[in-house]
């Protein structure tokens, strides 16, 4: 017996398919038992089954479409259970009354109708796009009009492969508009001719309602003070009018990819300068503007240039070009909140500064923003935002697109200042730049917050490249953030930050992604940490190289370097370095400040740390002079691997340090001043070293180059984790 379906073949007992779609055909000699168009073959009938918001339209053929039952079964139905079924169907009557009645049942089958119409719409008209593009393939040269002929599906098509194609289908007369770049929207929207402007609807409430591109042409000129006084015909914009987009709008210009316009017209932002801002409220409807074909060499870029608040707007396949203040719905939102804005693959570029996807300058809020175009800049570049002021906020943004730029360079947000804010955002697609580069920040400034963000995307820079973020000032905060793209630089790179300074914190943060630094300062999670500064609640699996060959490089699963404290932090990954100091979680502790203290305490590392000079278990290098601190309750699993000065715990122990409660049973390999707990002891005075543990098995001195204390020794404990060292120690 042969059973077939476009979906399901032969299905038993309990079934339910959802939302499924067949295009193919489907034959076969025998369709059994059940035989729903096209989706599923047979299903024995003694189990459950329901079918939903599935549809079908490939043939189907086949020898035999339902099988007789079986006698036995068709027999063996007994009185109760003739019945049970009775008693079913009256339930199920009861219900499906009550479901009419109320509409229900009715609306929401409709509703399902409609919305299989529609897919199996847009199915068709991506088929015919397909075919389209293989005649150019084929040198068969089809027309939009002849492939959707091809596929027989009753429509009917307008434009060309520039503009893009409004197509409506004849027996439901619903229209779409298929863009060049294969996207299918619903509707086909007012296409403006490059001239014509009409003046909105205007209600007593001084509220505007744009309708088509040329009333959209008549509001710019009226904001940007182009219009006679009779053209205005005594209206206004205060602070309080809201102006209401109430269509989708073609402003008929495209660009080919090197960002020159090949047809249309240019369009003047809204508010081109600063004296003559848009003051009042855009509501965009959930509508959509194509076709901004913007190239200034002035300031304000965008379909809006200098605004108030902007909110529930999309721009598509348009490009934005400006010398400063470039964004993609708006160059610099000046007051109020840009919330459920979006650009969908249009360009944006400034020559000078200041481009961001979505706002070139914020002073205030983006909300629930997006961009999928690239964007490109010179100093502060963003895929959301270039610059946001002094308490800005960024919340709930992404960013797919490519950005690229020379100066504070970011994901999301290229500059952040003063007690700014980004949360919950995060960037897909690759960063690069020079100086200041981060996956979701390039430029964190002074009491900033960067909070719940990530980065997938690839980042590579110059000086100052992070995963999350390029840099953090001075009382800056970076927390519950994670990356897992690849992170490339040379001097202060981190998979996480780059670096932060004075009293920063940074916490609940991870990396995943590769860490390949060719200078100084690298870092699992940041390169460069400074006094007073915090990293807590860390962890790092990426694999983190230095590649220099000249200058000391400090490498760390967590830190490069560090001035401050490092507290429960791990790593399980390899860290590598060619010169310079090279640690589990420290590459080495930075000379100290007076009266700051650098810990490190309550760290594990399980990764394999290689090297040739000063090489450890937890800290590759702990400093020459003045630095002050605690080394505590640290654990090594790692295999540790150099030439000379290499130690389970530190590899070059150098001042004054307290040093207690850490534990190796990482394997050494090293040739001189090899040691089981530190390779090498610069100071004679070993009285700072108390209750310190190795494995027994590790066939090497406790310390490489010195007399070891009675409390350094070795026992046969073998702990496979820091709780159970800890715990043992509680003890003992």
């Amino acid at each position: 017996m042969t059973v077939a379906g476009g979906i399901v073949g032969d299905s038993e007992y309990s079934l339910a398919i959802n939302e499924c779609y067949n295009s193919g055909t489907v034959i076969g000699k025998s369709i059994t038992y059940i035989y729903i168009g096209g989706i599923l073959g047979r299903h024995q009938v003694s189990g459950e089954f329901s079918v939903q918001g599935c549809y079908s339209k490939g043939n189907v053929e086949g020898e035999k479409h339902m099988k007789k039952q079986n006698k036995n079964t068709q027999s063996g139905i007994t009185l109760i259970a003739l019945i049970i079924t009775i008693i079913i169907l009256l339930i199920l009557s009861a219900v499906t009354i009550k479901l009419v009645l109320n509409g229900g049942i009715l609306t929401r089958t409709k509703t399902s109708a409609e919305e299989q119409i529609v897919a199996q719409e847009k199915e068709y008209i991506s088929l015919a796009y397909s075919e389209y593009n293989m005649s150019k393939i084929n040198n068969t040269d089809y027309t939009m009009q002849e492939a959707l002929d091809a596929q027989k599906a009753g429509a009917t098509a307008e434009g060309d492969e520039i503009l893009g194609w409004s197509i409506t289908f004849e027996k439901t007369s619903n229209q779409y508009t298929l863009n060049s770049d294969g996207s299918i929207d619903e509707g086909i929207p007012n296409r403006w001719d490059g001239k014509t402007t009409e003046t909105p609807e205007i209600t007593e409430e001084n509220s505007w309602h744009i309708y088509t591109s040329e009333q959209l042409k008549y509001f710019a000129d009226f904001v940007n003070g182009e219009l006679t006084e009779e053209e205005k015909r005594n209206l206004s914009i205060t602070e309080d009018t809201i102006v209401y987009l109430e269509a989708d709008l073609d402003l008929g210009a495209r660009a080919n990819e090197k960002g020159e316009k090949v047809v249309g017209s240019e369009w003047t932002p809204i508010g081109i300068e600063t004296t003559s801002a848009f003051v009042g409220t855009f509501e965009g409807n959930n509508h959509y503007i194509t076709g901004i074909y913007v190239n200034i060499e002035g300031n304000f870029g965008g379909i809006f240039g200098n605004s108030n608040t902007i909110k529930n707007l999309t721009i598509k396949n348009s490009y934005i070009k400006g010398a400063n203040c470039s964004g993609g719905i708006v160059g610099a939102l000046r007051t109020g909140t840009i919330e459920n804005c979006h650009n969908i693959n249009a360009v944006v570029n400034a020559d000078s500064i200041t481009a961001g996807g979505v706002v070139g300058q914020l002073k205030t809020k983006a909300i629930n923003c997006s961009n999928t175009g690239n964007v490109s800049g010179n100093k502060q570049t963003g895929g959301v935002a270039g610059y946001a002021s002094n308490s800005s906020t960024i919340s709930s943004c992404y960013n797919t697109g490519n950005v690229s730029g020379d100066k504070n360079t970011g994901g999301v947000a290229g500059y952040a200042r003063i007690s700014s804010t980004i949360s919950n955002c995060y960037n897909t697609g690759n960063v690069s730049g020079n100086e200041f580069t981060g996956g979701v920040a390039g430029y964190a400034y002074n009491s900033s917050t960067i909070s719940s963000c990530y980065n997938t995307g690839n980042v590579s820079g110059d000086n100052y490249t992070g995963g999350v973020a390029g840099y953090a000032h001075n009382f800056s905060t970076i927390s519950s953030c994670y990356n897992t793209g690849n992170v490339s630089g040379d001097n202060y790179t981190g998979g996480v930050i780059s670096g932060v300074y004075t009293s920063s914190n940074i916490s609940n943060c991870y990396n995943i992604g590769t860490v390949t630094g060719n200078g100084e300062r690298i870092g699992g999670i940041v390169g460069n940490a400074g006094p007073s500064s915090i990293i807590s609640s860390c962890y790092n699996t990426g694999d983190v190289t230095g590649n220099a060959t000249e200058n000391e490089s400090n490498i760390g699963g967590i830190a490069g370097i560090t001035f401050g404290t490092i507290d429960n932090c791990y790593n399980t990954a390899s860290i590598t370095g060619n010169d310079g100091a090279v640690g589990g979680i420290l590459g080495q502790i930075g000379v100290g400040t007076s009266g700051v203290s650098t810990d490190i305490k309550n760290c594990y590392n399980l990764g394999t740390i290689s090297g040739n000079d000063f090489i450890g278990g937890i800290i590759g290098w702990t400093s020459e002079t003045k630095a002050l601190g605690t080394i505590e309750n640290n654990y090594n699993a790692g295999e540790i691997k150099g030439k000379d000065s290499v130690g389970g715990i530190i590899g070059r122990n150098s001042y004054k340090f307290v040093v207690k409660n850490c534990y190796n049973k990482g394997t050494i390999e090293g040739k001189t001043q090899v040691g089981t707990i530190i390779g090498n002891q610069t100071s004679s005075n070993v009285t700072n070293l108390s209750r310190m543990y190795y494995l027994n098995t590790i066939n090497l001195s406790a310390i490489g180059n010195a007399e070891t204390p009675e409390t350094v020794r070795s026992i046969d404990n073998n702990f496979n984790s820091l709780e159970e060292f800890l715990n043992w120690l509680k003890n003992n």
